[in-house]
């Protein structure tokens, strides 16, 4: 049995957070932000159609948003398909997260000196996205 999720989620001894969502479509992310009202995360999300394409597994983003001279940073964890633990679910999954502590860490130090930290940073959010699915799974039994 597979399960959609979106949640937010954060880089434990980093400032910031990610959106993270599985099984749902770009559409119907955009819809949920504008439910929700968040027009920060939706206007930096509708900045990343163009990696929602059908043929990719998932992408992640980082985009930072300025309003009145202040900047807004907004992560993005996206994956096309259900969660449902298949090998190819955790491998699109690690790569993503991968890429969003890239996205993220390597302003703030240099990730190939400071490994460590990237890697607790990678298991901090691949820690808190399994919860995300988990909790949603044990919702609809």
């Amino acid at each position: 049995m597979s399960f959609k999720v979106i949640s937010t989620l954060n880089f434990g001894s980093f400032p910031g957070k990610i959106l993270f969502s599985a099984g749902y479509t770009y559409e119907e992310v955009c819809q949920e932000l504008k439910k929700q009202k968040t027009l920060g995360w939706l206007t930096a999300f509708q900045d990343c159609k163009y990696l929602a394409q059908p043929d990719v597994a998932g992408f992640s983003s980082k985009r930072i948003l300025t309003n009145k001279g202040k900047e807004y940073e907004f992560c993005f964890v996206f994956l096309r398909d259900v969660f449902n633990f298949s090998d190819r679910n955790h491998i699109v999954l690690s790569h993503e997260v991968i890429h969003i502590c890239t996205h993220h860490l390597s302003p703030m130090f240099d990730i190939a000196k400071e490994n460590e930290a990237f890697a607790y940073t990678h298991t901090h959010i691949l820690t808190q996205c399994y919860k995300v699915i988990r909790d949603a799974r044990k919702k609809k039994k």
